[in-house]
């Protein structure tokens, strides 16, 4: 059920998680599929945009269950980072990262946790105002971007450091660049985003003509 469930995640994520909460048994589980049930519900319930708190405990076993040298160990500790980050305690979330990067060393095929990391690593520096870092680390994000949704979200990031800076013509410059990408994506939940984010650009910054266009833009989509 639990391999059920991974084949699930990238397409329904929804139903993944639908299926990790109607197992009961956790406790009757062996240890390794206990922790391998808090990666899936961890992974699961981030998809689907719901808070990791409720993961709080299982992901601990996993931490204590894996070892340092094992690619899942790198999983957990992204995850502990992201449920950090949302307790507003980036600092340990971007410590748990980088502990994640460093395991990842001995998997440099795995470059899609590599650039789940670097993405929200390049948002938390910017929330702790080391704007410097943030910009270093989202273009390592960029680097490992290897769809066009990927790319518009590491747009988006850039833009958003810049914003956090004050710094009028390259967030919208970046925030257009994600606009362009979420488009070559076709993917409409990601275009709809960056219209919005546009928009909300524009009226950031007072050019409210442009930021009505992007705003109309998602009405009529919807």
């Amino acid at each position: 059920m639990l391999q059920q469930v991974d084949s699930l995640l990238e397409m329904k994520p929804d139903s993944a998680l639908t299926i990790l909460k109607n197992i009961s048994v956790l406790e009757d589980l062996p240890e390794v599929d206990k922790a391998y049930y808090a990666l899936l519900l961890a992974e699961a319930t981030d998809k689907n945009k719901l808070p990791l708190l409720p993961c709080d405990s299982l992901l601990n076993f996993a931490l204590d269950y894996y070892g340092d040298d094992d690619r899942e160990k790198a999983v957990a500790l992204m995850y502990k980072g992201r449920l950090l980050a949302q307790m507003n305690d980036e600092m340990s979330a971007i410590e748990h990262n980088l502990k994640a990067l460093e395991v990842l060393q001995n998997y440099p095929q795995d470059l899609k946790c590599r650039r789940l990391i670097y993405s929200m690593l390049g948002v938390w520096y910017g929330d702790c105002e080391l704007y410097d870092k943030a910009l270093e680390i989202q273009n390592q994000a960029l680097l490992y971007s290897f769809s066009a949704k990927d790319t518009a979200i590491a747009y988006h990031n850039i833009g958003y450091i810049y914003g956090m800076r004050d710094m009028q013509d390259s967030a919208i410059t970046y925030q257009r660049k994600s606009v362009e990408y979420a488009m070559r994506s076709k993917d409409t939940s990601m275009i709809l985003t960056s219209w919005h984010n546009l928009s909300l650009y524009y009226g950031r910054f007072e050019n409210i003509d442009s930021a009505v266009v992007y705003a109309y833009k998602v009405l009529q989509k919807k």
